[in-house]
């Protein structure tokens, strides 16, 4: 068995951190990147069903809607993905259905998420909502080891930066990689360390990777004084918009639509963040309409007296 590994310097230039990458056993090499997706799948599956147990759910149900969730959640990842990196698999398509030529799509799963959830809302009632609410939950839960194998892989690309929030990456990794790299942005921001040349980045993943452990710990707070049915579930969607937003400010991966470079995490983020409370407040949780009961005095307020009505 042999690990291999990646040196990368972080905040500080002369501390070193060795990221493992990929494990070979038996002449397959295994990403990191795939384990920890693997477990963040199952810890996810495992705090769910812990969680539908405990609000006392129709367990077959629950069942049914997770599998759903998962399948369409993977198969959105996949084409969201394809559809704004097309040039990567225009060549030959067939790479589409090979999951080693990775790559996933947060809002592409959200929508196959979405698409569960509103088929089933009408059949199920409180029963998707409470659904929705644990499965966001959980979501968030997984998240935390992707975006540690998202770490491992570097992956997403951040900007190159100046600022003391970096890390500092191989400059060959960068020129062989960063589709945005060149020779002249790699100058201005190489750095020399232990005779090697090493570039400034923003560490993408390591800020998703802590906001969504305090994302996981806002929703469990929540999640404990919860009095409305799908609640948790919103406010998930508007706490990963602006998460995404967020990360799409700093991070150097864009994507392509038809050839043209478009921000789409971005405008997809902050339609997102306006849209969801909309949404909530007009369709989820509509306000009541306050009813007052009519009494004699009120009925009576606006006729006009015997003896007006006399003259």
């Amino acid at each position: 068995m042999q690990i291999n590994c990646e040196t990368v310097y972080f905040f500080q230039q002369d501390t070193p951190f060795i990221f493992p990458r990929t494990i070979d056993i038996l002449g397959f090499s295994l990403s990191l990147y795939g384990v920890c997706l693997a477990l963040g799948v199952f810890l996810g599956i495992l705090y769910s069903f812990w969680k539908a147990k405990q609000k006392k759910l129709d367990l077959n149900h629950f069942l049914t809607v997770q599998i759903l969730v998962i399948i369409f959640g993977f198969v959105g990842a996949r084409l969201g993905y394809v559809l704004f990196h097309w040039e990567e698999f225009s060549d030959n398509p067939f790479l589409v259905f090979l999951p080693r030529t990775g790559g996933l799509c947060f809002y592409g799963a959200l929508l196959g998420a979405w698409l569960v959830f509103s088929r089933l809302e009408n059949k199920s009632g409180a029963q998707i909502r409470k659904s929705a609410d644990i499965l966001s939950h959980a979501a968030m839960l997984s998240g935390i080891p992707i975006w540690l194998g998202c770490l491992l892989n570097q992956e997403p690309v951040g900007k190159f930066t100046k600022g003391p929030l970096y890390f500092a990456v191989e400059a060959d990794n960068v020129l062989n990689r960063y589709d945005y790299a060149s020779i002249e942005k790699i100058y201005r921001h190489a750095i020399i360390l232990n005779d090697e040349i090493y570039v400034k980045v923003y560490p993408v993943a390591l800020i998703g990777l802590v906001l969504s452990i305090v994302g996981f710990f806002v929703l469990s707070f929540l999640a404990s004084g919860q009095k409305k049915d799908g609640f948790v579930f919103c406010v998930y969607l508007v706490y990963q918009g602006a998460l995404q937003l967020l990360l799409s400010l700093i991070s150097a991966n864009r994507c392509t639509a038809f050839g043209i470079t478009v921000p789409i995490v971005f405008l997809i983020s902050l339609c997102v963040i306006v849209a969801v409370p909309v949404y909530a407040t007009k369709v989820m949780f509509p306000k009541k309409q306050k009813f007052k009961m009519r009494t004699y005095d009120d009925e009576n307020k606006n006729k006009p007296k015997n003896n007006e009505a006399q003259q």
